[in-house]
């Protein structure tokens, strides 16, 4: 049996992300559509996208219509989707979505006895990687396919509801109009992102790597006594699960129904693949915490860290843009990030004119060359995976975002260069360290400024 109580955590933790991991790559590859569905269905897709429905948009519907069906890219969770259907004489209503128990790609809501008219139906639902997708179209009823036997006694209902009198003809061209869905997203340089989730996750993962970059250099690569680097990972420690904690809920709020948490729906949106992955994630930094507060084990916090770091690679993008490929390349993204990271907070934090010091910034240096090798190489391999074309590079604003976050990679390869070459010969100097840490610190700046491209590209589908 295992005394240590951080190993203890450590094992616990592996096991659980090997866990998760099987089975997010298990769920994902689904049944497969048959037929004519079966054409759209991609496992590459970016997010959950509507690939058919019936009616379909623009339909003038021949016979009375008794169920909408709406099937997806992927699977579906029903607890987390809405369908909304708005018509003539201000008609809005809720209809009750229902997944297919033969299919759990499709959605099913039964619909009442239609008037005469143009309707438009609006659907919600949260995509595989954990982002909330939504859209609408529009049909017509002809008086032909018009419900049966009059209904007046349902339109008189939906009349009295609304406080005005009934239409005979029930056709208004602007009815559907005004049923627009509210604007869920925010521009930000163009971009429809949700603000409170992009910058709650860049600033979570952001703490994370720092924090398991700097617990790696402070065990595994930096000789002697860190006082300084040890107590900022103290620090990065208790900062983290608040962050974690902030960002599930922000999270949970964008992709619960009707944007309003209520303790029905949270078992059900922490039960999703995404769920539990940002729980897990949530978990292990706890456990890293709690390893530093009651035990100071840093080598089984840096290992619990770095189980965290993986785990943020099967989220986002990478859980459905071909997992087998993207998880990976992403999970290899984020761990050469953590260490490049880690290694410059050290440097800035322990800056000092002495023999570990310069030992510590020589190790460092040979770490960030196969970090920058490592974090281009998987930074390519998730762009081609996730592209449906190389060009499309420079004709999507996903595409655009990773050349901006190349330009940022090759800006701190000058920087690494220039500390290389120049700054750590130096060393020897006087004020030597302080010349080194100036430059990292302008480093960061850039380094930061990728974090925010990288926060942003989250919420930008490859395709859009």
């Amino acid at each position: 049996m295992l005394q240590n109580p951080g190993l203890k955590a450590a094992v616990i933790g592996a096991a659980s992300l090997l866990g998760s991991l099987a089975h997010a790559h298990a769920a994902y590859a689904g049944p497969a559509l048959s037929g004519s569905e079966s054409r759209s269905e991609s496992p590459t897709l970016p997010h959950i996208e509507l690939i058919s429905s019936d009616p379909a948009d623009g339909d003038t519907l021949t016979s009375e219509l008794e169920v909408i069906r709406l099937i997806f890219s992927g699977p579906v969770e029903e607890a987390l989707s809405e369908i909304r259907l708005a018509g003539p004489m201000g008609l809005n209503l809720s209809l009750e979505a229902r997944a297919d128990p033969t299919m759990d790609r499709v959605l099913l809501a039964a619909v009442p006895a239609l008037t005469a008219g143009a309707y438009r139906v609006a659907w919600r639902t949260v995509s595989i990687d954990g982002h909330a997708v939504s859209g609408s179209f529009v049909f017509l009823v002809p008086a032909s396919a018009a419900g049966s036997e009059t209904r007046a006694g349902d339109e008189d209902a939906v009349a009295a509801d609304r406080g005005g009198a009934v239409e005979e003809t029930g056709t208004h061209p602007d009815a559907t109009a005004r049923f627009e869905p509210p604007p869920a997203e925010t521009e930000i340089l163009g971009i429809g992102v949700p603000p409170s989730l992009a910058l709650s996750r860049g600033a979570a993962v952001a703490t994370l790597l720092a924090l398991g970059g700097l617990l790696a250099i402070i065990v595994w690569v930096a000789p002697g006594e860190s006082p300084r680097a040890s107590r900022l990972a103290y620090l990065l420690a208790l900062l983290l699960p608040a962050l974690l904690v902030l960002h599930l809920f922000f999270w949970l709020l964008s992709v619960s129904p009707g944007d309003a948490l209520d303790l029905e729906t949270i078992p059900a949106l922490l039960g999703t693949r995404a769920g539990g992955l940002e729980l897990l994630r949530l978990g292990l930094a706890v456990a890293a915490l709690a390893t530093l507060a009651f035990g100071r084990h840093l080598g089984a916090a840096a290992f619990l860290t770095l189980l965290a770091t993986l785990v943020s690679g099967a989220t986002g993008h990478a859980l459905s843009t071909d997992p087998a490929i993207s998880v990976p390349a992403k999970a290899a993204h984020l761990a050469a990030t953590q260490y490049w990271l880690g290694g410059l907070v050290y440097l800035i934090i322990e800056a000092k004119d002495s023999p570990e010091y310069r030992t510590a910034a020589q190790r460092i240096s040979r770490i960030a060359v196969f970090a920058v090798i490592t974090i281009a190489g998987t930074g390519i391999i998730q762009t081609l995976a996730a592209l449906p074309a190389v060009t499309s590079v420079f004709t999507t604003t996903y595409g655009r975002l990773v050349l901006a976050k190349a330009a940022g990679l090759v800006v701190l390869g000058l920087f690494g260069f220039r500390n290389q070459f120049s700054l750590l010969p130096a060393l020897e100097e006087e004020m030597g360290a302080g010349r080194l840490r100036r430059s990292i610190m302008w480093e960061m700046l850039v380094m930061a400024l990728i974090f925010v491209l990288a926060a942003l590209l989250a919420y930008v589908p490859p395709t859009a």
